[in-house]
């Protein structure tokens, strides 16, 4: 389980206690990298990780349909999907790793998520803009800072895109993710009320945003 708060915005120190497929377990102190996923490998460990979520939070899984498409079940599957939506020039699935525990041990996926360009919220229209979708921390890796760095580095690639703002859609009762899209500057814009569940409870999607700084020279597509 690992413990410990962000120490700087791109920067997370971790203190972890690693357990193998076995029952050995380290404790290690290591620095969180957070890169785009480019092998076949990394793509097919995100997807793994993301179908994990799903079946922790199965009413998950009708979101996330509806927002990049129907989602396949297999791990293969899903990465192959992964791996096409990142053809584009701005999308691109990031991960956050930590290094093995030597030369020979392979890197610890820790969390993973997607930036791409959608349409805007309905409150907004005009052309695609940039959103954070299937942002998901490993189960051992949580309450540790990794999902703040991952929306930080998702704000930094929108601004190497030169777009001024950061969306996402959260549903209402993800209580956990509204709470960390809060506390990284999101603030709500529109809500989208869903048809009623079988409990006849009314679900809902919100959307977020984030203004976003850009650098003197950098000019705003949408301007």
């Amino acid at each position: 389980r690992l413990v410990g708060p962000m120490a700087a915005r791109r920067t997370i120190v971790l203190t972890a206690a690693c357990a193998s497929l076995a029952t050995t377990a380290a404790v290690a102190t290591t620095t969180v990298k957070v890169g785009p996923a480019i092998s076949d490998s990394a793509f097919r460990t995100a997807a793994s990780l993301c179908l994990a979520e799903m079946e922790e939070s199965p009413s998950l899984l009708p979101f996330l349909s509806s927002f990049f498409g129907p989602q396949p079940s297999p791990a293969d599957e899903l990465a192959e999907k992964l791996r096409e939506r990142c053809r584009s020039d701005q999308h691109s699935l990031l991960l956050a790793s930590v290094p093995g525990a030597d030369e020979h041990s392979s890197e610890t996926l820790l969390g993973c998520v997607e930036v791409g360009m959608l349409p805007p919220p309905p409150t907004r229209p005009g052309p695609d803009v940039p959103y954070i979708a299937n942002l998901v921390v490993a189960e051992y890796a949580r309450r540790s800072g990794v999902g703040a760095q991952l929306i930080v580095e998702s704000e930094a690639l929108c601004l190497r895109w030169a777009q001024p703002r950061l969306y996402c859609k959260v549903a209402r009762d993800n209580i956990a993710a509204r709470r960390l899209y809060d506390r990284c500057g999101f603030r709500p814009i529109f809500i989208q009320t869903l048809r009623s569940d079988w409990r006849n409870r009314q679900a809902a999607n919100i959307f977020m945003v984030k203004e976003l700084q850009l650098g003197d020279g950098e000019a705003s597509p949408n301007q």
